[in-house]
């Protein structure tokens, strides 16, 4: 489990050194989806005989989920805030640059 989600986390990382839309970028994007489905199925087996044989403990799982899903959801926002800092207050090319079809300094002010 830990191999596949270290992969998948990988594979996300390496795309960014090969240009947007690219063969391999988008090859990396589809291995990434199925490396995460992979873990997502593994996920559910191994939650099914946990909530099977002791429902107690799969409920502190349920909780711990639920936590780690909020926690998830707060560095979200915090990347999207500070990406909207980057554009408004600091004026640098930084969310430009993720926009799909732009290269790394060709934004247009």
């Amino acid at each position: 489990m830990v191999i596949l989600l270290v992969a998948v986390y990988a594979i996300m990382e390496l795309r960014e050194f090969y240009p947007t839309g690219s063969d391999v970028r988008e090859g990396l994007k589809s291995k990434h989806f199925m490396l995460g489905l992979a873990v997502l199925a593994l996920v559910i087996v191994r939650v099914v005989p946990l909530a099977g044989e002791n429902k107690a403990l799969a409920g502190r799982g349920w909780q711990l989920h639920e936590m780690v899903a909020s926690v998830g959801y707060y560095l979200i926002a915090f990347h999207a805030a500070a990406a909207l800092v980057h554009h408004y207050i600091v004026k640098d090319d930084t969310l430009r640059r993720k926009l799909p079809g732009r290269k790394s300094g060709s934004a247009q002010v």
